[in-house]
């Protein structure tokens, strides 16, 4: 039985939480993919149930982007070589990974 439903931290599927089965729980794609699991969560909000969005979004892309930055020490040298080289601009490595870690961990409402 689906116990609760909430967005899953990629915000491109639902994560369905159960009781009382082997599994303790099943994830589907936000889009209907035609599966049995979708099924059961399309019938379970047919039921007036409510998927819930417990994740606070708005603060975990700055998580996330912190985990995939280079470590400071990377950082620093990147940089020392982009003013080494007159190369600081959007074309150096400091710019252009960095940019790569905000590009796919943009701001809600940005992206």
């Amino acid at each position: 039985m689906i116990t609760s439903v909430d967005i899953k931290e990629n915000r491109t599927h639902y994560i369905a939480h159960l009781e009382g089965e082997e599994d303790l729980f099943f994830i589907v794609p936000m889009d209907n993919d035609g599966s049995d699991n979708w099924a059961r969560l399309q019938q379970w909000l047919d039921a007036g149930n409510e998927i819930s969005d417990t994740i606070e979004w708005k603060h975990m892309y700055a998580a996330k982007r912190n985990m995939e930055y280079p470590e400071l020490a990377e950082q620093f040298d990147m940089l020392w070589h982009a003013i080494d080289t007159d190369s600081l601009n959007k074309t150096s490595d400091f710019y252009v990974k960095l940019k790569q870690v905000k590009d796919n961990n943009p701001k809600p409402g940005e992206g």
